[in-house]
């Protein structure tokens, strides 16, 4: 599984890649919508998380233009309970993150995106 993580704070950047690769999990950081577009062009990802509240582009319309180009899932944090989420948002976590919880939100979509394997009889 590959994670797109999306935050303007590189700190949190991180420690989010940090728990996500204890937990084999693939993960690209952006510190910017941008940059996180740009990726989305590049490379192969399954789930990404966003920061609500980001320079050049907020978080609901990031999640907006990936539902819509890519079809990939996007968790949303924020630390405002007031963020508007609309239909691209699959998942809204509360910040600050308890990053147990948002491994096992990220696990959750693992195990939804993997692909069943039937024998043949």
């Amino acid at each position: 599984m590959n994670v797109l993580i999306v935050d303007d704070q590189l700190e949190i950047l991180d420690i989010i890649k940090s728990f996500l690769d204890d937990e084999g999990i693939n993960t690209h950081i952006a510190n910017n919508p941008l940059r996180a577009l740009e990726i989305l062009e590049r490379k192969e990802v399954d789930l990404v998380i966003s920061d609500y509240n980001l320079p050049h582009m907020m978080g609901d319309k990031l999640a907006t233009l990936i539902k819509d180009k890519y079809d990939i899932p996007v968790i949303l944090a924020s630390g405002d309970s007031y963020a508007p989420l609309n239909q691209s948002i699959a998942e809204f976590i509360v910040k600050p993150y308890d990053f147990e919880y948002l491994v096992k939100t990220v696990l959750k979509y693992k195990r939804i995106e993997s692909p069943l394997h039937l024998e043949a009889s």
